[in-house]
């Protein structure tokens, strides 16, 4: 699903991610291209007006243009006082392109008065809906190159991410260092927003499927920094909740639910799963494992992997399992061995998906962590054997 970051004429929006790295067919990205750009058009855009390349949130710039920094706080704009972001935006609309205006500011202790060149708005509208439309038709090469021109702004290297992604040619492009740098420059501008932390938290929390390790542990201490914890911690969902949910969902889709032998011991990212043939993804907090039930003849079947999907609201939105008739055809079984690049064991300290842990544990320590979950309870005899199958066989 397409949201767009709508920085472009006042106010500061969010990046929230879902995963095309386990999400649906382009035609998601065509449909939901198409539909932004019906949206942004019916709300004006591209609209001429000046535009001096700073973004703002009630007044405080989050995003500076070199000569205006992120947190001065705008004063007046030629001579019009203004304090929220509606005022801001009316202010600018009054300046034609192409004029100076003059903005008074305040900068820690003191005050300032910067003159500034206007630069037209809907150029930049433009541009963007130009790349939107481009989309939208699944020319996703001219959509690429349509927005090479912009490749510091967060707004256009979230649609180029995902044009590229969806294309034949994804490994000739540098996706994840264009998404990191998105949604490094989106958590930046949130640092002065004040109001709106839990929502950059929250958009933090749920790009972490798209982000590379080293950069999400980066990004969660830096927003923890803006308040020591407080709105990362609000954000951060009910584990407990989430894992009955989704056992739940898992044990209805069984022939007999009380045999089953559940293997669920990661922890949730938020994504978007497509099942195999469907065009329809349920997005949501993901987690995946292994189950193990008894047939309609009494005898169990084996592991089978699952994938489960939980709204934000604590339901379970899609359970998907392989089928045991295939040993070929296992979408369930190669989703979850990506997925597992990004979670963590339950109470572990998985290096490569954990943002806060040091180098990777050692097997022997992956063993005895496990080990410990077993004799505290938190794993069943056969979720332990099946977890110590995993790590044995995956180092």
């Amino acid at each position: 699903m397409i949201k767009v970051l709508l920085t472009i004429a006042a106010t500061v929006g969010l990046l929230i991610t879902s995963s095309p790295a386990l999400a649906g067919p382009d035609e998601d990205l065509r449909d939901a291209s198409r539909a932004e750009a019906a949206k942004l058009r019916a709300e004006g855009w591209p609209t001429a007006r000046c535009f001096v390349g700073i973004w703002f949130e009630d007044g405080v710039v989050v995003g500076g243009n070199g000569t205006i920094l992120p947190g001065d706080r705008l004063i007046q704009v030629n001579a019009v006082p203004v304090s929220t972001a509606e005022s801001v935006a009316k202010a600018f609309a009054t300046a034609a392109p192409g004029t100076t205006i003059t903005i008074k500011l305040a900068r820690a202790d003191q005050q300032l008065s910067v003159q500034q060149q206007c630069g037209n708005l809907a150029e930049y509208q433009q541009a963007y809906l130009a790349a939107l439309d481009l989309a939208a038709q699944k020319k996703w090469y001219e959509c690429i190159d349509a927005l090479a021109g912009h490749s510091e702004d967060p707004t256009f290297l979230w649609l180029r991410t995902r044009c590229a992604r969806v294309s034949r040619k994804a490994g000739d492009y540098p996706i994840q260092e264009w998404m990191d740098k998105s949604v490094r420059v989106n958590i930046a501008r949130g640092r002065y927003a004040t109001a709106e932390w839990p929502r950059f938290a929250e958009s933090l929390l749920k790009a972490r499927f798209d982000l590379s390790p080293s950069v999400y542990a980066d990004l969660v201490q830096e927003v923890k920094a803006w308040d020591n914890g407080k709105s990362w911690a609000g954000v951060q969902p009910d584990l407990a909740v989430l894992r009955s949910a989704a056992e739940r969902g898992l044990k209805s889709k069984l022939i007999d639910p009380q045999s089953a032998i559940v293997e669920m011991p990661f922890d949730f990212v938020w994504g978007t799963w497509t099942p195999a043939f469907s065009k329809t993804g349920f997005e949501g907090f993901m987690t995946c494992g292994t189950v193990n039930a008894k047939n309609r003849m009494g005898g169990y079947t084996g592991a089978t992997s699952f994938i489960s999907v939980v709204g934000d609201e604590g339901i379970e939105r899609f359970t998907d399992m392989d089928s045991g008739t295939s040993q070929y055809f296992r979408p369930v079984d190669n989703g979850c061995s990506s997925l597992l690049k990004k979670l963590s064991y339950v109470g572990g300290t998985n290096a490569a998906t954990n943002p806060t842990a040091s180098p990777r544990p050692s097997v022997s320590e992956e063993l005895e962590k496990l080990a410990k979950l077993h004799a505290s309870g938190a794993l069943s005899a056969e979720e332990y054997a099946v977890a110590k199958a995993r790590v044995l066989n995956s180092n």
